[in-house]
């Protein structure tokens, strides 16, 4: 097998992976002199998700304690610290994103370089036997990818898995009848998301592959183009491209399809998840077992519950083509 074919199966066998543990110690080694923005970044991002936790809570308790009392002076304290909390989590998640965003840029051009020194001391033969494009989406395509995983992809998963558990905590604090009744539908959820994970893995491999294969086709053309005039093959080299072209639109149309099933498949479990609270929680709140505040809150918990379970597969993406990318 040539170091080409040697090369093209490698990727395939990366290809669509969310996570490889050789690779990302090997990632993790390039973070250098800016781990430190990035567990600052953590640090930050968990305050953050614990002063977006409070807007609900902080409902429950102006609802039950102050409307209830019409005690003017509470609320007017609730309101208040609802800002405050609101205004902590605007400059925590800015703090955040801006640290790792500055991380991200000082790793790739660190491994941008290392990758472009690598290159100048590579023996002839070896730019013989690969693409020349290939070699370029090495440098520009796949440090990019990598660059998106360390600004919006490792920091921001451990948020929505924070913000996750977090909710979850809180709801049972305030009552764990809810909590269960709210929990009910997260295997319907999980059936969903592992269904669209597979098929979107499965896409994403074949995508990353024909787009490989465009760029070569492409750059072998560019640079052969007075060849490919001599000997009148544009036409036959057009219908190849047209083929390749075809199949990446045809790709990117079928994974189009699965996110926008998932995104409002999503969105209908929550909508059932609310339902399932208003109906159980009203019988509760009329039995005198729960509160309107309690009610209130957790329809705020559900409505952000679900946020992250979204942002989670786009992520899982990022994670995908930082892993072939590395």
């Amino acid at each position: 097998m040539s170091e080409p074919e040697r090369d093209d199966q490698r990727e395939e066998d990366i290809l669509g992976k969310a996570y490889d543990a050789r690779l990302t110690k090997r990632l993790w080694s390039y973070t250098g002199d800016q781990r430190w923005k990035i567990w600052l970044a953590v640090f930050l991002l968990i305050l953050g998700a614990g002063a977006e936790l409070a807007g609900p809570l902080l409902t429950k308790i102006a609802i039950d304690k102050y409307i209830a009392a019409r005690d003017w002076n509470g609320l007017v304290m609730i309101v208040f610290a609802f800002i405050a909390f609101a205004l902590a989590a605007t400059v925590l998640r800015w703090s955040e994103t801006y640290l790792t965003g500055s991380a991200g840029q000082f790793i790739v051009y660190r491994l941008r370089m290392q990758v472009f020194g690598k290159l100048q001391r590579l023996s002839m033969p070896y730019y013989d036997r690969n693409p020349v494009g290939r070699l370029m989406s090495r440098v520009t395509t796949d440090v990019q990818a990598l660059y998106e995983l360390f600004s919006s992809g490792l920091v921001a998963i451990l948020g929505d898995v924070v913000t996750l558990l977090g909710i979850m905590v809180v709801m049972f604090v305030i009552s764990w009848k809810l909590a269960l009744l709210t929990l009910s539908v997260i295997p319907v959820l999980l059936l969903v998301t592992f269904a669209f994970r597979k098929k979107v893995r499965d896409l994403y491999r074949q995508t990353r592959l024909t787009i490989a294969k465009l760029n070569s086709y492409l750059h072998e053309n560019l640079v052969g183009m007075r060849i490919v005039q001599l000997f009148g093959r544009e036409k036959r080299n057009f219908g190849r491209f047209d083929a390749i072209g075809s199949d990446l639109k045809h790709t990117y149309l079928r994974t189009i399809f699965y996110y926008a099933l998932f995104f409002p498949g999503v969105e209908l479990i929550s909508a059932i998840a609310v339902a399932l609270i208003v109906f159980g929680g009203g019988n509760l709140m009329l039995s005198g077992a729960v509160t309107l505040g309690t009610l209130v809150a957790f329809i705020q918990y559900v409505e952000r519950f679900y946020r992250p379970v979204r942002d989670l597969a786009e992520k899982y993406n990022i994670l995908q083509g930082a892993m072939a990318a590395s």
